[in-house]
């Protein structure tokens, strides 16, 4: 899968330097910087090289046409990075290879992003993990004077466009067909905090996604979690709009989204959002698990999965729980019924059909015993809860109540020093007559 990201440049200068004119970072399959170049509405120098000052003169005679030439952003960085899977470069293949992913990343801008646009484009391997990637570098200005559509560098937006655009495109150009992954985005996990939690260190994220759990396996609604995940396990909750990217008319959308907020086991003042992307790209917060959109979905699962339950239990072969029992007994009496008619026919295997009996029988008492367990816990669990909101209800009946008390000491203080305060003012005036 490709991986893009997005960079603001301010200095266009000093990045096209950087992709044309620094020495490779890894010489292990060339020792070339850039191994080809593209772009929109550029033009090599007198000699028709690539040369980054004559380019950057370029860039700045553009933002000249624009409303405000001053303005301090001057480009956006964008960078298509491929997997092994797609290319694997070699010394053999690796000038075949850079060109079809330049012409990849060729094709696809011409088509998202503004005919007068000017960019340039450089692929390049000299990466420690010697994956081809590809550097664009779009001037903010287009050669209309107009500024070009900040919309356009959302990542979620440019991922998924991009992605489109190789589902279609990448076997066309290599022969291979392109297989995307789909990445774990409902619980983000990375690698710091697996190795925290190997060597059984506390990780506050995963404390949050604790509470937060068990507040949702309590509750069947979103105002309840809200509620029980504040007064019981300690975690604020404030709901939010979130950017989601754009339409298809350049639109910006928004989406319900959550910031959680705790005092860890260290004291210490934690804030997470529930999920979405930094500036480079980079998936960040807990995950889309997380999101009111997906809690509601689940909540509605449930629900469903609950109104449902009787009727599929009906319809399995094993069933347990209260009001079952007697229709798994029925159903396993039948079953030996209809073995023992058949058990004088040859080839009847009654030793396999009496073991099948034993097996039905335990595995329904097993599935009993585990539903009530689940029952019992459940109530425990609701009972603590109950228990747990008493509890805090009381405290805050009492810190309420001396709360009141503190106020109406102080204003009999206050009235008490106004009289006296008064009545040596009226003996004063007493005194002097």
């Amino acid at each position: 899968m490709s991986i893009v990201k997005v960079i603001r440049s301010n200095n266009v200068g000093g990045t096209l330097n950087y992709l044309i004119n620094e020495k490779a970072h890894n010489t292990s399959l060339t020792n070339h910087r850039s191994l080809g170049f593209a772009g929109n509405n550029i033009e090599g120098d007198y000699v028709g090289k690539v040369n980054a000052k004559y380019l950057a003169f370029q860039y700045e005679v553009t933002r000249e046409y624009a409303k405000n030439p001053k303005k301090k952003l001057q480009a956006h960085h964008l960078i298509f990075s491929f997997s092994q899977d797609e290319f694997k470069p070699e010394q053999d293949t690796l000038a075949k290879q850079s060109r079809q992913a330049l012409g990849l990343v060729d094709s696809f801008l011409k088509s998202y992003l503004p005919n007068k646009a000017q960019y340039l484009e450089a692929v390049q391997c000299d990466s420690e993990g010697q994956n081809l990637h590809v550097h664009v570098v779009v001037n903010s200005v287009q050669l209309s004077g107009k500024v070009v559509n900040t919309n356009l560098y959302n990542v979620n937006t440019l991922r998924k466009s991009f992605d489109n655009h190789m589902a279609e495109n990448f076997e066309k150009t290599t022969g291979k067909k392109f297989v995307p992954v789909v990445p774990n985005k409902d619980n983000l996990v990375n690698s710091k905090t697996v190795q925290i939690d190997k060597r059984g260190g506390y990780v506050w994220k995963e404390d949050l996604k604790d509470r937060i759990i068990n507040a949702f396996n309590n509750v069947d609604n979103l105002e309840d979690f809200g509620t029980v995940l504040s007064d019981v396990y300690g975690v604020s909750v404030k709901y939010r709009r979130s950017s989601k990217g754009v339409d298809e008319k350049g639109k910006k959308l928004y989406r319900n989204a959550i910031t959680y907020s705790f005092v860890d086991q260290d004291g210490k003042e934690r804030k997470s959002r529930d999920y979405g992307f930094t500036k480079t790209g980079k998936e960040t917060g807990l995950g889309v698990m997380f999101t009111p959109d997906s809690l509601e979905k689940a909540f509605e699962q449930r629900l469903e999965q609950e109104e449902t339950m009787p009727s599929l239990l009906d319809t399995l072969n094993l069933q347990g729980g209260v009001g079952n029992d007697d229709k798994q007994t029925k159903k396993l009496d039948v079953i030996e019924t209809t073995i023992d008619k058949h058990k004088h026919h040859n080839g009847f295997d009654t030793e396999a059909s009496d073991k099948y009996v034993i097996e039905q029988r335990a595995k329904a008492d097993r599935e009993r015993k585990r539903r009530q367990k689940q029952a019992e816990q459940r109530k425990l669990e609701q009972e603590r809860l109950r228990i747990e909101k008493q509890r805090l209800l009381a405290r805050r009946e009492r810190e309420e109540a001396e709360q009141r008390n503190t106020e109406r000491l102080e204003q009999s203080r206050e009235h008490t020093q106004e009289r006296t305060k008064s009545t040596r003012s009226y003996n004063n005036d007493e005194l002097e007559l």
